[in-house]
């Protein structure tokens, strides 16, 4: 495939951004990052832009693809692709996404969440902002809990991982049959 001109979406470093278009030295690369750690896409993003490239590294609207036929390429930011089949992409165009990428950063969210609410950490620091120290009752550990993982793909299965290691008795439930890791007390299908 030969590749021309090569949208990146992605915040990148320099050193990120070197390599990356060292991959393609012919090709011209434009870059148009999220400002905003809050905005999906860069508002500069024109759909001009879109559709001049063979192909888009990060998130677009799909609204701007628009079946584009010089777009040969999409590798999205995300694991979820549903808002760019069914007709956005044109035929020609392979799509490619993240899935795999955010297992470990959003289980340990989630093992953050669960401390919190088994700590009752939230009630605590509204306490602390107000200067107040009551006892808001009993706390429980994760040591010992019982942790049921619906799904064990990649975010799943970090989580189960992680509550097995704090000493969590951990079940699983999964689509397809295989077999039991050991980070799985029990496994479910």
């Amino acid at each position: 495939m030969k590749v021309n001109h090569v949208l990146v979406t992605l915040p990148l470093t320099d050193e990120q951004r070197t390599k990356l278009e060292s991959t393609a030295p012919n090709a011209q690369f434009v870059h148009f990052p999220a400002i905003d750690i809050r905005a999906t896409f860069n508002p500069e993003l024109t759909e001009e832009e879109v559709q001049k490239a063979d192909v888009i590294i990060g998130d677009v609207p799909p609204g701007m693809i628009k079946q584009s036929p010089k777009l040969k390429f999409l590798q999205l930011d995300s694991a979820g692709v549903n808002s760019y089949i069914g007709g956005a992409l044109h035929k020609e165009t392979t799509l490619c996404n993240a899935t795999g990428s955010y297992g470990l950063a959003i289980s340990e969210t989630m093992l953050g969440m669960a401390l919190m609410l088994k700590k009752r950490l939230h009630q605590y620091y509204k306490q602390q902002e107000k200067h107040v120290w009551e006892c808001l009752g009993p706390v429980s550990a994760i040591d010992g809990a019982v942790v049921l993982c619906v799904g064990l793909g990649d975010i799943g299965g970090e989580f189960a991982k992680r509550c097995k290691l704090l000493g969590a008795y951990t079940i699983g439930v999964r689509r397809a049959r295989a077999e039991k890791p050991e980070w799985l007390d029990e496994l479910h299908m």
